[in-house]
């Protein structure tokens, strides 16, 4: 390797751009900094958006693909929250029941209605959602309790105060299972606390979901909130091959019950599955995970203006050197060559650096996350590659600018 270096002529100039870079190490740090931080930020940006990605595929597989959501209005959804601020009252509990009743395939369903409250238990008061449903939300959604058992059905026909308790409820109250049986009151109403649900944490839309109080839907329409109309409707059916088929029923049969066939008006309600929701959210998650990996690519961008900067400064040092060398008899492509090597150079000791430090913040990022996803190494290599085909870039203009210095104004100049 050390004959190469030596004997070739290409070998030579490698040499002497190692040379020159090592002349000025606090610039050659800089400059490489600036590719490494580039790379790196890059590649943690890429790691942020598989985590997302991975979350929502977490959730996908939590929820299950065949459960259909009955919204109230007919109107776009972001996340779980409607873009319309109007209110919508065309759902209601008898709605829920039809379903059941009057569809094959249907598993189970739940009504559900959602208040922001405040909620009392001895000098402690805390604002939490109050989150009003059936005994079948439980099942359909997963939630498995700690402490204590769910409300029964019988409880929504007798317009029971009772309640189930959220993790993040309890540890605001200051309490643990020591608050079974107890009273507390929601939105000044009485409520006997039967059950504390598991922890389940934030969901895919950045709720969590262990700020709640779980009520019958019945109690907390007629004794809490005062309203005879839901929001939602969750409908978990046999099959996610009759997913299609069952929404399509659901339509017709909400259409008949709100008597929309006669007026000729549009459907007041959205049907959705639980992936549809998601892929919404999937799709947000992509366009801001290509955003901020657009954003950190400028990164790379302003460090190859840097590697221009720091060869034109080098360039301009050199004019002696530069006329000393043509003198002797370097050509122009011998200092082309030269100036693009000490560019790149640059760009793969940056790339390289970056690569590994930005693998590494994958990596953490990855333990520290409870759903995994692949670390990004394709996308490592191609941010490597990408900074040297910036540094050899940006690095064109200081090395034709040193090509083309003529040797006798070069030699004279101070």
């Amino acid at each position: 390797m050390k004959s190469l270096l030596t004997t070739t002529r290409t070998g030579r100039i490698f040499r002497d751009s190692l040379k020159a870079l090592g002349a000025n190490k606090l610039r050659t740090s800089l400059a490489v900094l600036g590719v490494i931080v580039g790379v790196a930020s890059v590649i943690a940006m890429v790691a942020v958006g598989r985590r997302g990605e991975s979350r929502l595929l977490a959730e996908i597989q939590k929820l299950g693909t065949n459960t259909l959501v009955v919204n109230a209005g007919n109107t776009p959804f972001l996340g779980r929250r409607r873009r319309a601020s109007l209110k919508v009252i065309t759902l209601t509990v008898a709605d829920a029941i039809a379903i059941k009743n009057n569809i094959p395939g249907v598993i189970d369903v739940s009504s559900y209605e959602k208040k922001g409250v405040i909620v009392r238990y001895l000098r402690k008061v805390i604002n939490t959602t109050m989150s009003g449903v059936t005994p079948a939300y439980f099942e359909i959604m997963g939630i498995e309790l700690e402490k204590g058992h769910i409300f029964y059905r019988s409880d929504l026909k007798r317009l029971k105060r009772v309640a189930v308790l959220g993790k993040t409820v309890c540890r605001n109250l200051n309490c643990g299972a020591e608050i079974l049986g107890k009273m507390i009151k929601v939105r000044n109403v009485p409520f006997r606390v039967i059950g504390i649900a598991k922890k389940r944490g934030v969901d895919a839309f950045g709720n969590d979901q262990d700020n709640q109080v779980f009520v019958p839907i019945t109690t907390m329409l007629k004794r809490a909130i005062h309203k005879k109309h839901i929001d939602t409707i969750l409908v978990q059916v046999r099959s996610d091959k009759e997913l299609e088929e069952i929404r399509e029923k659901i339509r017709l049969l909400l259409r008949s019950r709100h008597s929309l066939f006669r007026s000729g008006k549009p459907d007041d309600f959205t049907v959705s599955t639980m992936t549809d929701l998601l892929s919404r959210k999937e799709r947000a998650t992509r366009m801001f995970g290509i955003l901020i990996t657009s954003v950190a690519s400028i990164s790379l961008i302003v460090a190859g203006i840097g590697i221009m900067a720091v060869m034109l400064i080098s360039v301009q040092e050199r004019t002696m050197e530069i006329g000393l060398r043509r003198a002797i008899g370097a050509t122009r492509r011998d200092l082309l060559i030269q100036f693009l090597f000490e560019s790149a150079l640059l760009g793969i000791s940056g790339g390289s650096i970056g690569a590994a430090l930005g693998i590494l913040i994958a990596w953490f990022i990855r333990a520290t996350n409870k759903y995994p996803f692949p670390v990004p190494v394709f996308f490592a290599v191609s941010a490597s590659l990408f900074a040297i085909m910036i540094s050899l870039f940006f690095g064109i203009f200081p090395a034709r600018k040193a090509s083309n210095l003529p040797p006798a104004s070069a030699l004279t100049r101070e």
